[in-house]
Parts: structure tokens; C-alpha cells; sequence
């Protein structure tokens, strides 16, 4: 019999842009920095897998993170949007926020989910932004992912904040 060590997923969003701070900008996904995982002990995973030095696959099944492709990526750009619906690309096309790079996975079809590409645990994508040509106020973009296990999956997202245009004048005052 082989128990299974389930994790809770938060992910804790550590992914945060400014625009107009610099051209473009890219953050690398540290799963030890946008997540905590706490086991079914309320202990922290990350403690456990420092101390122990084994891998999220070897203790808790951990197999797979699956990231939402763009076009299902959510936003509350405008005040009267809803961030678990109103879709990024759809209404607002492209803003400027990216996923490159890491290690996507070949799954067999029967491990393939929609809409989502599958990345090694241990090395996932980045973000990359890049600035925009007009002010705009600080916004959220909602990105769906799953936690693939041996067992099965779970959903959560990160939430990427593009926070405001530098200097972006929203109380209509004047620099003397």
C-alpha cells in the first residue's frame, strides 16, 4: 500500500510588473518563490524538501505543472470587469505580458489537458513584459494552472499584477 502525501497549493503572487520601468522585463517562475505548499501536517514543503533534499516527484507525487494558454488567461483591466471571466487576449488583445521558456513535457494523449501545456516541476516558464505604448492604471492578469499528480490534478492560478504607468498622472495634477 502506498500512502499519498497531498499538498494544499497557494500561490502567493510574486509575479509583479511596473510599466514604463524598463522595455521589457522577464521574471523566471521559482516555484520556491510564487508557491507555498503545506502537506496534510500544515508543515511547509519547501522546509521539508530543503532539509531532506529530495524532490516534489519523490515525496509527493508531484509530476506535472500545467499552465493555461494565453487566449484562456483572464484580466480585471476596466473597473467593471470580472477577473474569472473576462478573457485577456479576446477583449483587449495583446498587452504586452508573455510565458517563455521551460521545460515543456511530451505526455502521452491520455495525460494532455486542453488549452494547457505541461512543464517539468523543476523547470518552469517565465513571464516577460513588455511596456506599453499608453497609461494605464494597475491591473491583475489571472494564468490557470494544474498541479498534476500520479493520482490526478488540481486547479489554481497565478495572478500576474502589471502595476500602473510610472509616473501615469491619475489625479489630473500638474508637476511644477
Amino acid at each position: 500500500m502506498k500512502f499519498f502525501r497531498p499538498l494544499d497549493l497557494t500561490f502567493k503572487g510574486a509575479v509583479e510588473f511596473t510599466d514604463a520601468n524598463a522595455g521589457q522585463t522577464t521574471k523566471t517562475l521559482d516555484f520556491t518563490e510564487i508557491v507555498k505548499f503545506t502537506d496534510w501536517r500544515d508543515r511547509d514543503a519547501a522546509e521539508i524538501l530543503a532539509k531532506d533534499g529530495i524532490t516534489l516527484e519523490n515525496l509527493y507525487g508531484v509530476k506535472t505543472i500545467y499552465v493555461a494558454d494565453k487566449d484562456q488567461w483572464t484580466t480585471k483591466l476596466n473597473q467593471d470587469d470580472d477577473i474569472t471571466k473576462t478573457k485577456l487576449l479576446a477583449n483587449y488583445g495583446d498587452r504586452g505580458l508573455d510565458m517563455t521558456g521551460g521545460t515543456a513535457l511530451v505526455l502521452p494523449p491520455s495525460a494532455l489537458i486542453p488549452g494547457f501545456k505541461a512543464y517539468d516541476v523543476n523547470h518552469l516558464p517565465s513571464f516577460t513584459y513588455t511596456t506599453q505604448q499608453r497609461a494605464f492604471k494597475t491591473y491583475d492578469v489571472r494564468v490557470p494552472v494544474k498541479v498534476g499528480y500520479s493520482w490526478g490534478t488540481f486547479d489554481d492560478y497565478i495572478t500576474v499584477t502589471i502595476k500602473g504607468t510610472l509616473n501615469n498622472d491619475t489625479n489630473n495634477t500638474r508637476r511644477k
